[in-house]
């Protein structure tokens, strides 16, 4: 995959039916030269493409003859497609159709990074139809990230001819059906401060980010963010943090040997202790009786004690 070219991307500004941003840290990888002739494939891919965060980066098109589909990795979003807004964050798949006027661009306080694919196909319509997804713009479809990351490696099938065609149309099809199950158009109403709170607590494991910090960081009263929050996710930001934890938990004690202690400094408790209270509380079980239940491992009271 290569930089956006200086030369692309001023061809783009020039033209009176698309307009950029700063497109300049985009990674893309072209799939037709002007010597191919694939309009026989089931699908036509044109790029597929990687948009680290960036401020200033947006993309306007209009009555153009291209699909987008793209997963957000991280940060917040904003999409313009007709006469609809929306605000995407981590997890979240939009997808654009051919002949639309859209924009989408990055939230400037939180730029989105994604993972993207332009492509053309006479056979997705149908498709999206029988999926009952044809009218619907953006989903929530966390699962979805494996099969566009298979999208970046495309490349290193083979550019440009056959096999990697109908590679991406067995990939694009895939996202397709994991949409589908997916349900109805993300939650589009939720307000951006809402989503910038989510996207700070979805970090807030790895980077301990407390109340306070969120509320310094986008200049709002401490029960501004736990009202608003719980408004829409219906938990306090303690609550869903805590949720994010255990699940971490429970993931790390099933399929790791991590220690225990290993565990609680992960994933933020004050102590290994607090750690066990509160895991103990939520499923009625110790970490290391639940880690031996999980795996099916007897073991005397002596051997269930950790360092």
């Amino acid at each position: 995959m290569q930089k956006n070219s200086e030369q692309r991307i001023e061809i783009i500004r020039k033209a009176t039916d698309m307009d950029c941003g700063d497109l300049s840290k985009e990674i893309i990888t072209d799939f037709i030269r002007k010597d191919d002739d694939p309009e026989d494939m089931p699908v036509i891919v044109l790029n597929v493409g990687v948009t680290p965060p960036t401020k200033g980066y947006y993309f306007f098109r209009e009555n153009r003859p291209t699909y987008t589909l793209e997963y957000v990795v991280s940060g917040v979003g904003h999409i313009k497609n007709e006469e609809r807004e929306y605000t995407v964050t981590a997890g979240d798949v939009y997808f654009l159709k051919p002949f639309s006027k859209h924009a989408y661009y990055s939230d400037e306080k939180m730029p989105y990074s994604k993972i993207w694919i332009n492509f053309r196909s006479d056979s997705v319509e149908s498709i999206l139809k029988a999926l009952k997804i044809n009218d619907l713009t953006v989903f929530h479809c966390p699962q979805a990230l494996e099969l566009f990351r298979k999208l970046t490696e495309l490349e290193k099938i083979s550019p440009f001819r056959a096999d990697v065609t109908y590679k991406a149309a067995e990939i694009i099809f895939s996202i397709f059906a994991r949409l589908a199950g997916s349900g109805a158009d993300h939650a589009t109403e939720i307000p951006s401060d809402v989503l910038r709170i989510k996207v700070l607590l979805d970090c807030s494991m790895a980077k301990n980010i407390s109340i306070n910090d969120i509320c310094e960081k986008l200049f709002m009263s401490r029960t501004q963010v736990i009202s608003d929050f719980k408004k829409y996710y219906g938990k306090t930001p303690h609550r869903y943090v805590l949720d994010l934890k255990m699940s971490a938990a429970c993931a790390l004690l099933k399929n790791t040997d991590t220690k225990i202690t290993e565990i609680a400094s992960r994933l933020n408790f004050y102590s290994n202790h607090h750690f066990s209270a509160a895991f103990t509380k939520r499923f009625g079980v110790s970490p290391i009786n639940y880690r031996a239940q999980a795996k099916g491992i007897t073991k005397t009271s002596k051997q269930l004690t950790e360092s």
